[in-house]
C-alpha cells in the first residue's frame, strides 16, 4: 500500500508541475482580452491592414502575414471565449481559449485556441497563436487525435512543437497506462483481502 501512495504522490507531482504558472493580474487580463477582441473583430471583417501593429517583433516572421493569408476571403466568423490567463515568464501572457466558427459550407465548434503575448511598455503585442488555422487540414487532424484527447486529462499541446506534442502525449499514454494497472492492482489486491476475511 505505500508503494501505491507513493505512486498517486508522484502523479500529483507532474501534473502540479506541469501547471505551476505565474498568475496573471487583472491589467494585464484586460489588456489581453482587448487585444483579442480587436484581432478577433478584424477576422471577422476581412480587414488585416492594421494587424501589425498588434504583433510583436519577436513573432514568428511573417506571423501578420500568415494570417491574413489563412483568412482573407473566406468569410469566417469567429465566437471565442477566453478560458485561462497565465504568465510563463518573460513578460508574456498565454491565453486558452475555445471557439466556435462559422463558414461557408462548414461549422465547428468547441475548438481550442491559444493566444500569446509579450508586454512591451503599456502594449501588449502577439508573439504567437493558432486561432486562424481552422481550415487547415494539418491543424484539424492535430485537434482531433492530439488536442481533444489530451484535454480530457488537462493537458494543453497547443502552442508546442510537433516533436515535443508527440512525446508529452506518449508520456501522458503512459501515465495513465501505469495509472490504470494501479488501480487494477489496488481493486485486486482488496478483493484478495475481503475473501481471505472470509
Amino acid at each position: 500500500m505505500k508503494n501505491g501512495t507513493l505512486f498517486i504522490f508522484f502523479c500529483l507531482f507532474l501534473l502540479s508541475a506541469s501547471i505551476a504558472l505565474a498568475k496573471v493580474t487583472v491589467e494585464q487580463r484586460q489588456g489581453v482580452q482587448s487585444h483579442i477582441n480587436y484581432i478577433i473583430d478584424a477576422a471577422n471583417r476581412n480587414d488585416f491592414k492594421n494587424l501589425d501593429s498588434f504583433i510583436s517583433p519577436n513573432a514568428s516572421e511573417g506571423l501578420s502575414e500568415e494570417i491574413a493569408e489563412e483568412l482573407t476571403g473566406k468569410n469566417i466568423k469567429f465566437s471565442i471565449q477566453t478560458r485561462s490567463f497565465n504568465s510563463p515568464g518573460d513578460n508574456k501572457v498565454r491565453v486558452g481559449a475555445s471557439y466556435s466558427f462559422t463558414a461557408p459550407g462548414t461549422t465547428g465548434n468547441g475548438m481550442l485556441a491559444y493566444f500569446v503575448f509579450e508586454q512591451q511598455g503599456p502594449n501588449y503585442l502577439l508573439v504567437d497563436t493558432n486561432f486562424h488555422k481552422v481550415t487547415s487540414i494539418g491543424y484539424v487532424f492535430r485537434y482531433i487525435f492530439l488536442e481533444w484527447p489530451m484535454s480530457f486529462i488537462g493537458i494543453k499541446p497547443s502552442g508546442m512543437s510537433i516533436g515535443m506534442s508527440l512525446i508529452t502525449a506518449l508520456a501522458s499514454f503512459i501515465l495513465f497506462i501505469a495509472f490504470v494497472i494501479f488501480i487494477i492492482w489496488l481493486i485486486k489486491k482488496m478483493t484478495a483481502k475481503q475473501r481471505g476475511m472470509k
